[in-house]
């Protein structure tokens, strides 16, 4: 077995998380470093920046967003020094001085502690911590991540740690840090072969003397937290997004929701999200294969009609975009079959297939083709003028967009002339 030793919390965040990051934006720390002069120390900002939104940083010790953190100054006696305030470890506030975020990549902690006051006020009272930003950081690796991983397991008796480190005991950098450190110390390993973490407690006392406390779990991102990565990467980044790794979010989630989410409107959402990643990259045999996934699931007794419609109107896209037009137009007769079963208008249904289609040829830059689906498209939101009404708007100004492009065309092209 390869055991990686006494390794960095942002390395073993690295592995746990398998590679993937959801942290703060760049621009956080621009506008609060010219706003407020808060420049963080390098390692906190790539900590915040890769996993600031992660498993690791939340609940009762976390680092705050660079919004919520504050510059306060510190009497020293001699001389006032700024501090910030920069998040929360237990009951603790974790302070660092201004000056040592400057100087060091590594700075040392102030812990703030809530004091009551003789005339009943509370203030803050800061003392050294001891630690430095890493510690503060392996502390939330092991603090937040060990209670919630799924096969964790904590070894606190003298038998079972003896067991576990016995496992490792060829490693001469294990053996040396168990028998040379100052204790309190604690420590990660990372074990390559079996893909799992040993975070050990190194501790002394008058009454046990040296012992330690042990545990044991395997890297794993949440399901939620892959929500978030698919959320991030599919609806915030929709402009730019990469489909790829979107779809891989998508196909971790579907794993894990059909061991005890199978045949359920909630995962069929999930197959049509995962067919607009394939039809997306154009892997249009996969993406029917989603889609004929996700139809019974949309088919549901209890499935709200509105919901349906939305399923066949993208299933009549997706064909058409394809080419396969027949069945484009029998998805489409669904959706409208759904809403006279309904009383649903089928002026807003037909209107919006001719706008969806304008919209296509607008962006092929088929202008003139697509004012005149646009017009269609108005001939039948007119019919329902107040069932219509955003959509009458709407329709308006893409009209309205591509006639002012022709004019601005035709007029730079006179003016050449």
């Amino acid at each position: 077995m390869a055991l990686h030793v006494d390794i960095s919390p942002l390395k073993a965040m690295e592995l746990f998380y398998e590679g993937e990051e959801l942290g703060f934006w760049e621009g956080d720390f621009i506008k609060n470093e010219k706003q407020h002069g808060l420049k963080y120390p390098p390692m906190l900002k790539d900590f915040l920046q890769k996993y600031g939104f992660f498993g690791v940083n939340h609940g009762d010790s976390r680092f705050w967003l660079p919004d919520d953190a504050r510059v306060i100054n510190i009497n020293m006696g001699t001389e006032t020094k700024e501090m910030y305030l920069l998040g929360i470890l237990g009951t603790y506030c974790v302070g660092i001085f201004a000056e040592d975020c400057a100087e060091e990549d590594d700075p040392p902690v102030s812990f703030g502690e809530s004091v009551e006051l003789d005339d009943g006020r509370n203030v803050l009272t800061f003392s050294d911590s001891g630690m430095f930003l890493s510690d503060v950081l392996l502390c939330l690796f092991t603090g937040n991540i060990i209670p919630k991983a799924e096969d964790g397991k904590t070894f606190d008796t003298k038998e079972e740690v003896e067991e576990i480190l016995g496992r490792y005991s060829y490693d001469t950098d294990l053996t040396n840090i168990i028998e040379n450190v100052v204790r309190p110390y604690r420590f990660i390993c990372y074990d390559d072969e079996e893909k799992k973490f040993l975070c050990v407690d190194l501790y002394n006392d008058e009454e046990n003397g040296d012992y330690e406390i042990a545990a044991m779990f395997s890297p794993g991102i949440s399901t939620e937290e892959l929500e978030e990565l698919f959320g991030r990467e599919f609806f915030q980044n929709s402009i730019n997004c990469d489909f790829a790794k979107a779809l891989h979010f998508m196909e971790k989630i579907i794993e894990r929701m059909e061991k005890d989410k199978s045949g359920t409107y909630e995962i069929g959402e999930k197959y049509r999200l995962a067919a607009r990643c394939c039809w997306a990259l154009e892997q249009w045999d996969k993406a029917e294969e989603w889609l004929k996934k996700a139809e019974p699931l949309f088919n549901l007794d209890f499935v709200p009609p509105q919901s349906r419609m939305s399923y066949y109107r993208g299933l009549g896209n997706f064909y058409t975009d394809k080419g396969d037009k027949e069945k484009g137009t029998a998805a489409y007769e669904m959706e409208e079959q759904i809403a006279k079963e309904n009383g649903i208008s089928l002026f807003k249904v037909k209107g919006d297939h001719l706008m969806n289609e304008g919209m296509k040829l607008s962006e092929e830059d088929r202008l003139e083709e697509a004012i005149e689906l646009f017009e269609k498209a108005l001939e039948q939101f007119k019919q329902d003028p107040k069932g219509c009404k955003y959509e009458i708007a709407r329709c308006g100004q893409l009209k309205g967009d591509a006639k002012s492009t022709i004019k601005k065309r035709l007029k730079a092209a006179q003016g050449q002339s």
